[in-house]
């Protein structure tokens, strides 16, 4: 199963790619919101953990700009940020966000039994 990770701090992008990786999935990463959709077009990954803040732009603006729901109905979007407001959260669901973690609770090794939740 393909997974992209859009997260910009190159040591938590190593290790959730470290943990999936070693579960088995092909782990691609983007640190930007542009390299994100360069790879989103070439893999078309079945999931997509992206981050909320990322250099140059949010998490959220770069789902209004992809709507990624409409051309790629079946990937799954797991957000894994520390900012958990509910306006954040509810407009993240609203985008098609299909699981929203807060990072300081999720231990990586744990990534893949949300993925397997989500029946990705």
């Amino acid at each position: 199963m393909k997974v992209l990770i859009v997260e910009d701090e190159p040591n938590i992008n190593l290790t959730y790619a470290y943990a999936l990786g070693k579960q088995g999935y092909e782990v691609t990463s983007a640190a930007t919101a542009e390299e994100a959709l360069e790879k989103i077009k070439r893999t078309k990954p079945q999931v997509i953990l992206l981050d909320m803040l990322l250099r140059g732009t949010s998490g959220l603006d770069m789902l209004k700009e992809l709507e990624l729901k409409k051309w790629l109905p079946k990937t799954k979007v797991i957000v894994i940020s520390n900012f958990d407001t509910p306006r954040i959260v509810d407009e993240a669901a609203k985008l098609g966000v299909d699981r929203y973690l807060v990072k300081a609770k999720i231990n990586p090794q744990d990534l893949s039994q949300v993925i397997d939740e989500l029946g990705a």
